[in-house]
């Protein structure tokens, strides 16, 4: 047998760093809203510079080495059952198919995250709990108002806060409901990837923990 270099520097750091800013992002989620935000972005940009990466990178980094049509990764699957699967140097059909469906995924929940974290009036794509024309109205209608001892304008004013801000808050429940359910769909696929890493260890007689750690893999 003789050893090979498979995965690059940058592949191996993207993982790894993944691996830890879910976990972290799991252990935030309910407690620490501002340290979860910041890790959020921290994964925006991991899976951008891997998109990037993904396109330019090293031969088994590029999307067109790992991205197997339907039919490939269903045979593989079934060649996998049988226990005499096919030998790939980079991901096999089925690691292809679900690193893609992860990158997705964590690109979907980071912008639900997002939109959630918007709806609060905080982040990117932060709200104003009040618009600038309700504002300017409700003050002109207080001015007014208060020349005649009268505080309609205020009541005015206050009543628009109140539906606005309210707007808001069933906005964030929204993004906040899809992107929990996503981070369900995450859990549930990265279980699987965790299974899939396993068997193919001992199916094919080779540790995929170690290779993502060293980059290299022993092949006969």
């Amino acid at each position: 047998m003789k050893t090979i270099k498979v995965w690059d520097l940058f592949v191996r750091v993207f993982h790894w760093s993944l691996v830890v800013a879910v976990i972290l992002q799991l252990a935030t989620a309910e407690d620490f809203k501002s340290v979860h935000a910041k890790i959020g972005y921290f994964i925006v940009a991991l899976l951008i510079l891997r998109i990037i990466w993904g396109i330019v990178g090293s031969r088994h980094a590029r999307f067109t080495d790992f991205i197997y049509p339907p039919a490939e990764i269903l045979s593989y699957l079934k060649s996998l059952i049988q226990g005499r699967p096919k030998h790939y140097i980079g991901h096999n059909p089925a690691g292809g198919a679900m690193a893609c469906a992860l990158l997705f995924f964590l690109l979907l929940t980071t912008l639900t995250g997002l939109l959630a974290y918007g709806a609060e009036g905080k982040g990117p794509f932060a709200q104003q709990p009040v618009s600038l024309v309700a504002r300017a109205s409700a003050d002109d209608g207080q001015h007014r108002d208060a020349d005649n001892q009268d505080y309609h304008g205020q009541d005015t004013y206050n009543r628009t806060d109140h539906q606005t801000m309210g707007g808001g808050r069933q906005k964030a429940h929204f993004w906040k409901d899809i992107h929990e359910t996503i981070v369900g769909v995450i859990i549930f696929l990265a279980s699987l990837h965790v299974c899939g890493v396993i068997i193919s260890s001992y199916v094919h007689r080779e540790n995929l923990i170690l290779a993502m750690i060293t980059g290299k893999k022993k092949i006969s």
